[in-house]
This record gives structure tokens, sequence and C-alpha cells, in this order.
């Protein structure tokens, strides 16, 4: 490692050096606005839950309901995103859970828990660059080819959605949000901002076509579209009959089933509980430092968001109908095109150019999704070398565009070689599932911070605005402990529905997690001797609150 003691905050055993450390070089640029767009995105856009997430639901967890599983996942995670938004508004610093864990517990825990925070916006950022092509472009380029009729757009979804083509767009994808991160982090916020923005009304639009449906009004128009592909003259009933020929559970006639909505929750709660997520950029945020602001960031985004899969979803089920819903969901639609709400909003409307409308809204929620992981990414690095636990290099800010160059160019490869191993796994869902179940392992920590922050670091949490009280009693301590209890909770779910959710063998996912933390450990005391024997002490560094 090629640290120096005034970069890094160390001063050598031998000599009278002062402890000093430089500032970060970074720039609060990003407005309110773009961190309640970024958290929004990267806790799963509201198009790509209503595209992708329901729909694994319906066919993992049969019998699910979605709307009390919605529910109790939206109950849940204030409990970490306010947590979280407390501890950035003490410590409104770049790198999230590192920097809380490592001054208020211990800079070892904060190695194991942020190390496979590193692997979640790696694999995260992987995830939605395979899942950009293969989930969200090749669908939309088969509904507009169903659409419209036009063959050769089908063709050419079946044609990226191929492994060498999902990785080579998916690399670009990774390549042009590291470009536009490099030339500034206004510029990035503000681009992403506007993508989502687009992505979000083409969502809203979808939902107003849907409440102003009746579903006797889509049934029509269905089997009226789907009657060339199938060549029945009531697709709609055909597909839910031949789900129930199939084995498949429908609620009107067996009920819900109370074990797969508690199921459904591990999903449901993943759909918005990263909207704390801003806190890793909270050192390039304006008014970081004020609680009110970092509420509003996580709270606006979190449940604004949440609020609407919750209303957009009853909207769907309403018009199209649950039945049908699972039956297609599970591969009963005789129609060559995923089963998403814009297919279904594009035949409703009887429009291709709705349809492919409301396709490029959804393709438009990819970069800001991507971006949102891979600045994790970005930034993990960077903050480790200010404590002198990563190389001097990852330092570097560039003057004029205010970021971290080459950290981002070093991730930016690293995401790269993620995604081929994304493309090229043979189950997609335990790749996803792991990096959901890594990340949840770190909220925990989190929680364990806030749940000890005022009697291990009351000199910081005193007088701060994370020392909040309601009618008397402190938030963050009991948000923290709620948060450490409903993670574990999640985390058993986890364990107990891993086939569900694709993890065969249990035992790999509980291994991979523990040995990413003791990795973490072993490489903080391998990096603190490093340090020891060129005559920098490290632990001064975690005296001290991250610099500016």
């Amino acid at each position: 490692m090629d640290v120096s003691d005034a970069d890094q905050g160390g001063t050598p055993t031998q000599g009278a050096a002062p402890f000093t450390r430089k500032a970060t070089g970074l720039v609060r640029e990003l407005s309110l606005l773009d961190m309640i767009t970024y958290n929004a995105a990267v806790a799963t856009p509201l198009g790509v839950a209503l595209a992708i997430a329901l729909f694994y639901v319906w066919a993992a967890l049969p019998g699910a309901n979605l709307t009390i599983a919605l529910v109790l996942g939206l109950i849940g995670i204030l409990f970490p995103i306010v947590t979280f938004a407390l501890l950035s508004s003490a410590m409104p610093r770049v790198g999230g859970d590192y920097a809380y864990v490592s001054r208020i517990m211990h800079p070892s825990l904060a190695m194991a828990s942020n190390l496979c925070y590193l692997i979640v916006a790696l694999m995260g950022s992987a995830f939605v660059a395979v899942a950009g092509v293969r989930f969200v472009l090749a669908p939309t380029l088969a509904i507009i080819g169903v659409l419209g009729g036009y063959s050769s757009w089908v063709d050419a979804s079946t044609t990226v959605s191929g492994d060498w083509w999902t990785f080579i767009l998916g690399s670009l994808v990774i390549i042009a949000s590291a470009a536009v991160a490099i030339l500034g982090t206004k510029l990035a916020g503000r681009t992403m901002t506007i993508l989502y923005l687009v992505s979000l009304a083409g969502s809203v639009i979808t939902l107003l076509i849907l409440l102003f449906t009746s579903r006797e009004s889509f049934i029509s128009n269905l089997n009226s579209f789907s009657k060339p592909f199938t060549h029945v003259n009531d697709t709609y009933h055909a597909t839910i009959a031949a789900g129930e020929k199939a084995g498949l559970v429908y609620p009107d006639q067996d009920g819900y089933s109370t074990k797969s909505t508690i199921g459904a929750i591990y999903v449901t709660y993943g759909l918005t509980v990263s909207a704390y997520a801003g806190v890793y950029l909270a050192g390039e945020m304006k008014g970081a430092g004020r609680r009110r602001r970092q509420l509003q960031a996580v709270l606006w985004s979190g449940y604004g968001q949440g609020v609407l899969i919750l209303i957009s979803m009853l909207a769907f089920i309403h018009t199209v109908g649950l039945d049908f819903l699972i039956a297609s969901s599970n591969g009963s639609f005789g129609v060559p095109v995923a089963p998403y709400v814009q297919f279904f909003v594009g035949v409703t409307s009887g429009s291709t150019l709705v349809g492919a409308l409301l396709g490029v809204a959804l393709i438009c929620s990819v970069p800001p999704w991507l971006y949102a992981n891979a600045a994790i990414a970005y930034r993990v690095p960077f903050a480790w070398s200010f404590d002198g636990l990563s190389p001097n290099r990852f330092t570097t800010v560039n003057p004029r565009t205010h970021t971290p160059v080459i950290a981002i160019a070093v991730m930016t490869v690293l995401c790269i070689a993620t995604t081929a191993w994304a493309t090229f796994t043979t189950s997609f869902l335990t790749y996803f599932s792991y990096l959901v179940l890594f990340g949840y392992f770190t909220i925990i920590m989190v929680g364990f911070a806030g749940l000890l922050m005022p009697s291990r670091l009351p000199a910081v949490y005193n007088g701060s605005p994370a020392d909040w009280r309601v009618s008397g009693v402190p938030v963050l301590p009991v948000m923290g402990a709620l948060t450490v209890v409903w993670n574990v909770f999640v985390v058993g779910l986890a364990l107990y529905f891993h086939e569900a959710i694709g993890l065969p063998d249990l035992w790999k996912p509980i291994a991979a997690l523990v040995l990413i933390a003791a990795a973490g450990i072993a490489y903080y005391y391998a990096a603190r001797a490093i340090q020891r024997g060129r005559g920098i002490n490290v632990d001064l560094a975690f005296k001290t609150i991250p610099p500016e």
C-alpha cells in the first residue's frame, strides 16, 4: 500500500508529527431531489418492480397475499432507513456503514460489513446490467414487435438476450455510467434524476390506464389481440384453465397461503429497503448534516415509491385479474411475450405506440438503477484509503470534476468482471438471492451501530442531529434495535424459504457470508500491520470522524 501519514490520518510511532488529515476533495453538489431519485432508483424502480418482481413472487410462492406482504414490507423498511438517516446526519461522510461501524464499534467489524456491501454493490451493478438487457430491453423489443406485428423486433429480442449480447450491452451500460460519474457528481445526479423521472412518468401513465380500464374491456381486448397467436376465442379464461390444469393455486378458489405470504415479505421488503443507499454519497449531498433533510431523502423515496407499487399492484389485479396474472406468470399465457404490465396496458389501449413509449420509459429506469449501485462501489475504496486501509491513490480526486477517477475506473473493471459472472452463471436467481442476503448482513451491523452510538460515541451523539427524542424516547437506539430484530427475521425467511428464492444448497450462502466477513476482518488486521511496519498508526484515524 502506498500511503503517507499526512494523507491517511496516521502518525509515525517515532517522532512528534501531528495527527493530520486532508480534505477529501469532494463537493456537496447533490440536491434533495437528486438524493430522493437516487434512493428510489437503487431501491428498485417502480416500473421494474411491476414488470419483474411481482411476477417472481406469484411464481415462487403460490398463494401469497402480496397486498399484506407489501404492507408488512413497508412497515419493516422504516427501521433501517431511519437508522441510516440519523447516523448519516451525525456523520455526513462518504462510506455509509463503514463510517458508522468503524467509529462506533470497531474498524475490523466495519471492514467485515463494508466488504460485504462492496460485493453487494458490484453484484448489484452486474445484476442490473444483465437484468436490464434480459428482463427490460429484450422484453420491450418483443412487446413492440408483438403489438405492432414486427417479427424482426421479436427476433432482435431473442438475439440480445443471448449470453454474449447480454454481456456486451450490459458492459457498455456500466462503462457509460462510469463515464458520466467521472464527468462530475452533479452532472451524474442530474442525468440520472431526469431518466428516473421519465421512467416514473411511464409508470404513472400505466397506473392511470389500469385505473380507468374495466376488466371486461381488458378481457375483450386481450382475446381479440391474442387470437392470432393462441387460435382460441377466449384466451383469457383458457390461460386460467391451463394454469389450473398444471396445478396452480388460485386464492379465490383455495384461499391465500399464510406461509407463502410470510415468505413473500423477503421480496416485498427488498423492493424498497435500499432507499437508505444515498447515505453512501452523504459527503456530496447538500445539507447532509441536517436530520430533516436526511429523513426526507429516505422517507420520500422509500414510502413514495412503496405506496405507488402497492397502488399500482392493486390496480393491476383489479383490471387484469389475479388468477390470470398468476397463470401468465407461470408460463400458461400462449402469446410469445413476457406478461409484463407494459404489454397488458399496450393491449388495453389498442396502441402499439403506447406500448412502445411505456417500454422506452421502462428502459430509462436502467441507467439510474445501475448508477445507484455502482456509485456505492466507487466510494468504498475511496473511504478506506482515508483511513490507511487501501492505497493512497484511491484518494485522488479530479480538481475540475471533483470525482475519485481512479476509484471509479478500478471499480468499473470489477463491475464488468462481475457482469461476466452474472451473465454466464447457471442460475441468475441464485446470484440475485446471494447479493440480497449479503446486504441484509450489513443492515444488521448498522442496526447495532445505531443501538450502540449513544453509549459508544457519546461525544458525537449528544446534541447531534442523531440525538432525536420523541416523547422522551431516543429514536436512534430504538430504531437500531428494531433494525437488528427485523433483519434477523428477514434473513431467517431466506434460510427457511431458501429453495423458493433460488438457494438450493443452504450451507453455501451461509459459508460465503462467513468467509466474506472473515476476509474483511483479516484484511483490516493485515493492512494495520503493514502500516504499523511503516511507522503509521492507523488506529488514530478511527478516533476521529472521517474528513469532509
